[in-house]
């Protein structure tokens, strides 16, 4: 498993990979709510997501291009510390 973090022009990328058995096909957050393969924690997350940041959010499902590694990422705004307490 790996994760990685980076800032790029003002926006928050978290990325994570993970070469374990991953979905049998790529869940899309919009349907996955009741699915037997972690749907309700993908849909929360992205809930959470979209509740806080709105459509400045973006949560994604994919694999690597070598389709060994299962990639979920997100991206919000980066907001500096003074920011967030006003």
């Amino acid at each position: 498993m790996s994760i990685s973090a980076r800032i790029h022009e003002g926006r928050l990328q978290v990325r994570v990979e993970d070469n374990g058995p991953g979905f049998d096909r790529l869940p899309r957050t919009e349907s996955s709510v009741g699915s037997s393969n972690g749907g309700y924690g993908l849909k929360n997350v992205e809930d959470r997501l979209r509740a806080h940041y709105g459509l400045e959010a973006n949560l994604q499902f994919s694999r690597d291009a070598a389709d060994e590694m299962t990639v979920v990422s997100f991206e919000i705004p980066a907001v500096k510390h003074s920011e967030a307490s006003e």
